[in-house]
């Protein structure tokens, strides 16, 4: 008994592992500036220490001839505040440095929208279908995540009326109303999460996405440091499971680096703009550790002209050329979405290669990865590889890869983990209590659809865009997938219906029945547990919702068990 039990967690962590992961990107350690950094003149950002209060801070203003203001409204438990009509010198930043209150201060940089925009429907987008989007949507559609916009504000147009959408704020005007003003994050927001399959415009990857718009760029596509930090933070606070970050800039921000670092630290994924430079170095937040930097690439899968490239990049994804008609649909080969004033408009940039990765990363948490750093193994380890690691990364993004991969590996290890638990519940009840009752082909089918459903419906193109959804999902997820959520009740991941389901047991030729939808629960449940590939209501932390999934595995199993015993 004791290698079987070792045995069944060596499986499940067999069959969490993924694809050989290919080597990360490298974060530089200097602070150096990349290109030359923009200032905002007279703006002096000071980050005081978490926890430090209004009070306090407003006494030590005065020690610096400086006011201070938090520098917006969500600010202030992390004691952002921004000083105005500052003469910055390297001797009131020293001092600034050396109050023990004080954690930075540094001039505040300016960073800019990363596109190329050039003016000219589902069937002219290239870059969609060049990662893999419509195998994808066989196997999801990013239910119910939600990705952070931090860009230059999302409207609402005609071809996102189905798109989901849930609280931002405007940190450039300091109000709830995040509408764009510019166009620039609208588009990005459309190659995330365009309304799909509504017979208008083009389409989206996460369509079933939620986004949540966070202006931090005026309308003229230009923002502060100190406005994306805090718009990161806050998306990080409420419920964003993605940041896309089509933007950047040259001065090295302290402040932006740390919020970045918190973003990833709490379980986002900050997927960010590798920069518009024509070659290296990568810009910044991208290169901030924490960031999964992006490069651009064409319809040829080339790096687009315009891309910057360096150590850090991570990845590779269509970010267009206007210039060149390389697919020979009569359009020029940019990026091509929905924008303000309802406009279909061609965009090219490292801006418009980033929601590629964004949108491909929700699929995956749309799908259970829950964990940012399996988001960002899978990302790298499913790309389409290109040779040149400084340029691409770990390759171009493939979306379709990284969704299957995740079904299927997922699904296939449910699937080992039942049977081995069904053959340990069989022994056990043999050596104890006698023949078990005869099982059948009952069971395994109870088996198969209460662990992995009937997975291998997306391989023949019967998926999530189908009324086969359900029959594709296992047992424990439908009550998610009806919801069209990534949250799970704890009380459908319990042992509470497999409790129900034992009272088939009671007539004997549904007891094979009864015991396989009991185990292939618990098999769902133990893999749950030790992947972390589930998201429980209610629950917090991954610690108790790993023992509350295996707890309850151990019930469903003796369920199993009590549902084999001799009649």
């Amino acid at each position: 008994m004791r290698m079987t039990r070792i045995g069944a967690w060596a499986l499940t962590g067999l069959c969490a592992a993924c694809l050989p992961e290919r080597p990360a990107g490298r974060r530089v350690e200097d602070r150096a500036a990349r290109g030359t950094p923009k200032t905002v003149p007279g703006l002096l950002a000071v980050d005081w220490k978490d926890g430090t209060t209004r009070d306090q801070f407003n006494a030590e203003e005065g020690r610096f001839g400086i006011d201070v203001e938090l520098a917006s409204p969500w600010g202030e438990p992390f004691g952002l505040t921004v000083a105005k009509g500052v003469q910055i010198t390297e001797d009131l930043l020293a001092k600034l440095r050396a109050d023990p209150l004080v954690e930075r201060a540094e001039p505040v940089y300016q960073y800019d929208a990363l596109f190329v925009p050039d003016d000219p429907q589902y069937k002219l987008q290239w870059h969609m279908k060049q990662i893999g989007s419509e195998t994808a949507w066989n196997w999801g559609s990013g239910e119910d995540v939600v990705v952070a916009v931090v860009d230059t504000g999302v409207s609402r147009l005609p071809d996102l009326a189905a798109t989901k959408f849930v609280p931002g704020w405007d940190f450039v005007h300091g109000r709830a109303d995040a509408t764009d003003d510019h166009g620039h994050g609208s588009h990005v927001a459309g190659t995330v999460a365009q309304s799909t399959d509504n017979g208008t415009g083009v389409a989206g990857l996460a369509h079933r996405a939620a986004i949540m718009p966070l202006k931090v760029l005026d309308s003229s596509g230009a923002g502060k440091t100190t406005d994306i930090a805090d718009a990161i933070r806050f998306a990080t606070d409420h419920g964003a499971k993605v940041l896309n970050l089509s933007l950047g800039g040259a001065g090295y921000s302290g402040i932006l680096a740390d919020a970045v670092k918190y973003a990833r630290s709490r379980g986002v994924f900050v997927a960010c703009a590798a920069g518009n430079g024509f070659g290296p170095p990568v810009g910044y937040p991208a290169a901030y550790d924490g960031a999964f930097a992006v490069s651009a690439v064409r319809y040829d899968r080339a790096l687009a002209p315009y891309s910057s490239f360096g150590p850090e990049v991570d990845i590779a994804a269509p970010g267009g050329d206007t210039s060149v008609d390389q697919n020979g649909d009569g359009a020029p080969d940019g990026v091509l979405q929905q924008t303000i004033g309802g406009e279909y408009k061609w965009f090219q940039g490292t801006s418009m290669a980033t929601p590629h990765v964004a949108g491909a990363a929700a699929l995956l948490a749309g799908a259970g990865v829950t964990r940012v750093e399996a988001i960002e193994r899978i990302l790298r380890s499913t790309a389409v590889e290109l040779k040149d690691r400084e340029r691409f990364g770990a390759g171009e993004v493939d979306a379709a890869a990284a969704l299957k991969h995740v079904r299927l590996t997922g699904s296939l290890g449910r699937v080992v983990l039942a049977v081995l638990l069904a053959w340990v519940a069989w022994r056990l009840v043999r050596r104890r209590e006698g023949r078990p009752v005869p099982l059948g082909w009952g069971m395994a089918a109870a088996l198969l659809l209460a662990s992995a459903g009937l997975f291998v419906l997306p391989l023949v193109g019967l998926g999530h865009p189908s009324g086969a959804a359900l029959l594709s999902a296992p047992l424990p997820e439908w009550g998610r997938v009806l919801h069209g959520s990534r949250i799970s009740s704890p009380l459908w991941l319990s042992a509470f219906l497999p409790f129900l389901m034992l009272g088939l047991s009671r007539a004997r030729a549904l007891a094979g029945v009864a015991a396989g939808l009991c185990l292939g629960w618990a098999a769902y449940m133990l893999h749950a547990a030790g992947t972390g590939w589930v998201d429980l209501a209610w629950i917090p932390g991954r610690t108790v919702e790993a023992l509350w999934l295996a707890g309850n595995a151990f019930v469903s199993f003796v369920l199993g068990m009590i549902a084999m015993r001799p009649k």
